[in-house]
């Protein structure tokens, strides 16, 4: 297995540090957007290694960024080339119309992750309830886990999703989304249950015609294709798109969500409110109990009467930290791989020339391996992704969305929610 030969990804590579995380049951939980970086917030890694942008500009001197939008993953600032030509394309290819969304990577930090394998019992969560009762480990039960086995790509989709989630500040860790899924489907999606919601709990009467809504674009496919099991790779990043739509719709809610995490005392409350959000749907009335009565304190303390919902928040928390604290998975990552995660998540891209992208793909894996069959997971998988998100439409952005959500949903938003 080859760990990185080029002298540029070597140097893209040396702020990828390890971080020392050094979770406990009283710490945290992950997700709060602009705040200060906590040494045992589950993504908040010693010194604030970020991944640095890959490569240089094009060799024409410009950023390839016409179609970006400002301000998300698309956003202008960082376009993040492989090494090859000047321009950053494979020989003999003119590919300047192509792989040039740019890629912001400031806010992407180099959280290891997925682990490798976690015993969940009652060290690590206990709570309730579940069936009724009390319980210990996951879903009413102990849990076994094992990252090998299930799909590599499952474990790249952690990834994926998590710098999605980072592109947009919020503190997302791989661990967590997979915490996310153990918790929404206890991996049973795996062996094709779950059809209704998936392995993050997306359903097909609420969660999934919100996202057609807001992103037609991404989500035209019938929900059995993107969500219902054992999808794991579209629904990750599924996941991150329903939480944008969260995050709008909150003003169905109140008139200033943004300042009200801002001043909110708890720095992981909006990480929370998501989470419930997730749980309970955009339109629970208990949301906006949460946006008044629950200004200056704990908001799961507004959520006393829906005892589930509490346990899913916190088990999150747990088994993240847990995962955190395990050893990452590092298995060799080869450019079959690359291709195969593309397929599964090409559902959501249906607009990409798959034949192109595997193409890309392979440059990208043939500059980092230099003639290796096979690559370090956690040294490689990242700048990869970058490649990878270069050649996809860019998100649209924070404003985009609400404008969005305030052209479908207006009729139910506060007016002073919406531009």
């Amino acid at each position: 297995m080859k760990r990185f030969s080029t002298l540029a990804l070597l140097i893209a590579l040396s702020s990828l540090v390890a971080c020392d995380i050094a979770d406990t049951d009283e710490a945290p939980l992950p997700g709060a957007p602009n705040a200060a970086p906590d040494p045992a917030d589950s993504d908040a890694p010693n010194g604030d290694a970020t991944l640095p942008p890959v490569g240089s500009t094009n060799g024409d001197g410009t950023h390839g960024t016409h179609n970006a939008h400002p301000g998300g993953p698309g956003a202008p600032g960082n376009d993040a080339s492989p090494p090859g030509n000047s321009d950053g394309a494979p020989p003999g290819d003119d590919w300047r119309d192509w792989a040039t969304t740019a890629v912001d990577t400031a806010h992407m930090k180099a959280t290891p992750g997925p682990a490798e394998a976690l015993y969940i019992d009652g060290t690590v969560h206990a709570g309730g309830p579940w069936s009724g009762k009390d319980y210990e480990g996951l879903r009413g039960d102990h849990f076994d886990f094992h990252m090998a086995d299930y799909p590599l790509t499952w474990a790249i989709a952690t990834v994926h999703a998590s710098m999605l989630f980072q592109s947009r500040r919020f503190s997302v860790a791989p661990n967590a989304v997979l915490a996310m899924s153990l918790r929404a489907s206890g991996l049973q999606c795996a062996n094709g249950a779950q059809a209704e919601t998936g392995c993050f709990a997306l359903d097909t009467t609420r969660d999934y015609p919100e996202l057609f809504t807001l992103f037609p674009e991404h989500f035209s496919a019938p929900h059995a294709a993107v969500i219902g099991a054992p999808h794991f790779e579209a629904s990750a990043l599924a996941l991150f798109f329903h939480w944008l739509a969260l995050d709008a719709l909150f003003g169905l809610h109140t008139a200033d969500s943004p300042g009200y995490f801002a001043r909110h005392p708890d720095p992981n409350a909006h990480f929370k409110t998501l989470l419930v959000a997730e749980i309970e749907g955009s339109r629970w009335p208990g949301l906006a109990d949460i946006f008044s009565r629950c200004a200056g304190q704990d908001i799961l303390d507004c959520c006393a009467e829906q005892p589930i919902t509490v346990d899913h928040v916190q088990s999150v928390r747990h088994y993240t930290s847990a995962l955190n604290n395990a050893t990452p998975y590092d298995p060799p990552l080869t450019a079959d791989d690359l291709r195969r995660y593309f397929a599964a998540i090409q559902v959501l891209y249906p607009q990409v020339d798959a034949e192109r992208m595997d193409a890309w793909l392979a440059h990208a894996f043939d500059t980092a391996a230099s003639g290796e069959a096979s690559v370090s997971f956690q040294q490689a998988v990242r700048p990869l992704l970058v490649q990878l998100m270069r050649a996809l439409p860019p998100v649209p952005d924070d404003a985009e969305v609400l404008l969005r959500a305030c052209q479908n949903f207006g009729h139910d938003m506060l007016p002073s929610a919406c531009p």
